[in-house]
């Protein structure tokens, strides 16, 4: 499977799902179904192609929390990129929303957000 960046149909990974085709299913959506496979295929590489960079994984823990909704992926991506730059207000922020939301865990979710303002104080 090849990933191309750009052309192709207007989608970010260049066009149908693998290899150029689609998923197979025969229920209207395939074409949403192969462009967030390609999203995902192309953030992965991505990511595993520059691991230096924390606002990848950043970026693309908020793309799974906004647009896919997956928040199990989402804390897997935060974590992440708070290894990467523990100085991160914006991933320390939506880190302990995700705990406080899927975990109801307070004070775990509290000590995040606590970092995030020490770590961001102009922007709150």
């Amino acid at each position: 499977m090849s990933v191309l960046v750009g052309g192709g149909g207007g989608k970010i990974c260049g066009g149908g799902g693998i290899n150029g085709g689609s998923n197979g299913g025969d229920d209207g959506n395939s074409e949403s179904w192969d462009s967030d496979y390609g999203t995902d295929v192309y953030h992965q590489k991505m990511i595993e192609a520059n691991s230096w960079n924390y606002l990848l994984p950043s970026n693309y823990a908020k793309y799974l929390k906004d647009v896919r909704g997956d928040f199990v992926k989402t804390e897997e991506y935060c974590g992440r990129a708070i290894l990467s730059n523990p100085n991160d207000g914006d991933v320390l922020s939506m880190y302990g929303d995700l705990i406080w939301q899927g975990h109801k865990d307070a004070s775990r979710a509290e000590t995040y957000f606590d970092q995030a303002v020490k770590a961001s104080p102009n922007d709150w």
